[in-house]
């Protein structure tokens, strides 16, 4: 697998990726767009949502809905997958900074800085229970699994647990000896593990937290400015990630990759 890829006219500094049946889509920070484009490469629109500012920093994806953060906008926007607004303002009054999102059923989670908040959407927005992570560093990635959620703290993964309104650190250094961790990503069984200083794709059985049988990591994806952003793919055993201004689509424990071009 090359990891030699150039940026192409396609993105404009990708900077979030989720998948939603046959397509994927991309949150483009330079041009404030959101791009749809099908695993094979094919580009379905590059600018299927244009959001006019806010720096899209996140996106996750429930089915009907594409759930956007942006950077700058201190809020999270919902759209549909066609491309129209729903609500931009869908949960306001985020802090500055990176904030990164993910998804669970009605759940959306919103991490920003040292504070990782869970909200209730099946309506309205509604805040759940909001912690802070102050003594360990600031989440860089975020994973949900059933009631367990996962932020990757650039060093080691955290793991909470979420009992009604109540959030527990359940382990600060999940990985024993640590791992980069800046992406993640799960599909319920495994957590995938993206590090931006290693280049590197691991995954880790969530039953032992040891490496998972089978799975063949995917390196060589240095050289660039972004911070590696993963997500798995439930239809089919696939991921893609973010390398520089290209996003690759993995079939996972093969040796197989294709670029959208």
């Amino acid at each position: 697998m090359s990891s030699n890829l150039a940026p192409t006219g396609t993105f404009s500094f990708p900077q979030g990726i989720t998948a939603d049946g046959p397509d994927l889509f991309v949150a483009n920070q330079n041009n404030n767009t959101i791009g749809e484009y099908t695993f094979s490469g094919t580009v379905v629109n590059s600018s299927l949502i244009n959001l006019g500012g806010g720096l899209p920093d996140s996106i996750v994806s429930n089915g009907p809905d594409l759930f956007v953060a942006g950077m700058t906008s201190h809020a999270v926007g919902e759209y549909d997958t066609t491309g129209h607004t729903v609500n931009s303002s869908f949960i306001t009054g985020i802090a500055a900074g990176r904030t990164i999102l993910a998804i669970s059923g009605t759940n959306l989670f919103v991490a920003n800085g040292t504070t990782i908040s869970d909200y209730s959407i099946s309506g309205s927005p509604m805040l759940v229970t909001s912690w802070s992570t102050s003594g360990l560093a600031s989440t860089y990635g975020l994973a949900v699994s059933g009631s367990d959620v996962f932020a990757a703290t650039g060093s080691n993964i955290s793991e909470y647990s979420i009992t009604g309104s109540t959030a527990t650190l359940v382990n600060a250094s999940l990985i024993s000896g640590g791992v980069d961790s800046y992406g993640l990503a799960t599909n319920g069984s495994a957590l995938f593990v993206a590090g931006h200083n290693s280049g590197t794709i691991e995954a880790y059985d969530m039953n032992t937290w040891g490496q998972l049988a089978g799975f063949t990591d995917i390196t060589g994806l240095t050289g660039n400015d972004h911070d590696l952003v993963v997500a798995v793919v439930p239809e089919t055993p696939t991921c893609a990630a973010i390398v520089g201004g290209a996003v690759l689509c993995l079939t996972l424990l093969r040796r197989r990759s294709s670029a959208i071009a």
